[in-house]
């Protein structure tokens, strides 16, 4: 799981190397690069996290252990967010 994460990290980040224990906002990292590194492993591990998950466990190992609990937990009664088309959008679109 921690190769998998930081070869996620390595992706997004474009770093040639990660450690378990460096910081991800320290790398470099920021809210838009945090988006998609949460996209990316509920994805591949089939969990839900909230963004704020990246941004309390900011190394890998810590968020190694965040999607362990989540995928412990089970699914989550929240639904998924789904993208709505307001009416207003609609109608200047047409």
């Amino acid at each position: 799981t921690e190769q998998q994460v930081a070869a996620i990290w390595r992706e997004v980040l474009k770093r040639d190397q990660i450690s378990v224990q460096d910081n991800f906002f320290e790398l470099g990292g920021h809210s838009l690069a945090a988006t998609q590194v949460i996209s990316r492993v509920r994805e591949l591990f089939q969990v839900e996290l909230a963004i704020r998950v990246l941004f309390e466990t900011p190394t890998v190992s810590a968020l190694v252990e965040a999607i362990q609990a989540a995928g412990q937990a089970g699914p989550s009664d929240s639904a998924p967010i789904r993208p709505v088309v307001r009416e207003a959008y609609r109608a200047k679109s047409s």
